[in-house]
């Protein structure tokens, strides 16, 4: 159930079921940020390529509309996080986090996910 309802959007426009907010469960509400971050900042989709801070801003856009707001942020920071070698799979200079796979935002909303604070995530 938490692939299928990755597709339900925040304010309710989403489908199969049309749950919005809350009624989303957390761990689909994580995967749709984490999927929809890689597939624009990845290039597993060539036609959707950006930059990090593009992806940033294309997040925010769609933050309490598509997306959980706290997810989002969540997200943007762990990123921002990894990037100044926050976790052990630190991106490498140059090297986007989508290319790292899924040590990228996916990993740091597990790390909030299970309740552990950055900080808590180096150990």
């Amino acid at each position: 159930m938490i692939v299928r309802y990755q597709h339900e959007h925040y304010d309710g426009t989403g489908f199969f079921d049309g749950l919005d907010g809350e009624k989303i469960p957390f761990l689909s509400r994580i995967l749709a940020v984490a999927n929809a971050f890689d597939e624009i900042n990845s290039g597993r989709n060539p036609a959707f390529f950006c930059t990090d801070e593009e992806a940033a801003d294309w997040l925010r856009n769609r933050s309490g509309v598509e997306f959980d707001p706290q997810v989002v942020e969540a997200c943007l920071m762990m990123n921002e996080f990894k990037k100044f070698g926050g976790f052990p799979a630190a991106a490498k200079p140059g090297v986007r986090a989508g290319e790292m796979g899924l040590d990228g935002p996916l990993i740091g909303l597990n790390t909030i996910a299970v309740g552990k604070l950055p900080d808590q995530a180096r150990h």
